[in-house]
């Protein structure tokens, strides 16, 4: 027993086997409905989202998820589109940004259990989504495109458009020192979005999140490989 701890703490360090075990088994219940807490405050997130957007309507709104943060950021954004329809379009503005997000984990239990619908929703709203994604990053997801692979779409509602899609380019964002550190520490790399910002340019979560520029607007100078 002491040998299997001692490799487990080893194994944690190396891998952060048991963190992942543990996210896996948090999204299989959620996937599957079987989350009742979970989904009591996902519940109550979209009332405090909206009341704060109603306070500041001419500010924008920026919501950002990251990971398997993604998962639980869709359902609240359903939620809250299901509250305001419009919210999208608030006159503030409104921008549904995802870092690295997991879409092959999110998805791999199945999306009939709510999570389609809720993807769906998002799809139908025409909300301003982009995501970012590093091809070096192994846990991210970037080549899957989540509207046609998840969302519970009727022919009615034709096809629609996936989320913008860029790389933040990480060799080009960070020091050559902090990048050999990170190549091969898969899990460490996983928040290189939030690492990413040493070189002016092309990507920077703190311009993002705190301006000068809105939102909306910076992230369409990135796409273009504009500042």
């Amino acid at each position: 027993m002491v040998a299997i701890y001692a490799f487990m703490q080893w194994l944690e360090q190396k891998s952060y086997f048991r963190y992942l075990v543990n996210s896996w088994y948090f999204i299989e219940r959620l996937a599957r409905n079987e989350h009742g807490p979970m989904h009591t405050r996902i519940e109550e997130c979209p009332d405090t989202i909206v009341t704060m957007a109603d306070s500041v309507e001419n500010e924008e709104v920026v919501l950002v998820s990251h990971s398997c943060g993604t998962f639980v950021a869709i359902y609240i954004l359903a939620a809250v589109l299901r509250r305001n329809p419009d919210f999208g379009s608030r006159k503030g503005g409104f921008s549904f940004v995802t870092l690295g997000p997991a879409f092959d984990c999110l998805g791999g239990y199945g999306a009939q259990h709510g999570f389609g619908e809720a993807m769906a929703t998002i799809a139908r709203s025409g909300v301003h989504w982009t995501d970012l994604y590093s091809p070096h990053d192994p846990i991210c997801g970037g080549r899957t495109t989540p509207i046609a692979r998840y969302a519970a779409l009727t022919k009615a509602d034709g096809r629609k458009p996936e989320p913008r899609r860029f790389s933040v380019r990480v060799p080009d964002r960070m020091s050559p020192d902090a990048f050999r550190y990170l190549r091969y520490r898969f899990f460490k790399l996983h928040f290189c979005y939030f690492l990413a910002s040493v070189t002016p340019g092309l990507f920077d979560f703190y311009r993002l999140t705190l301006g000068p520029k809105r939102a909306v607007e910076q992230l369409k100078a990135w796409n273009t490989g504009q500042d």
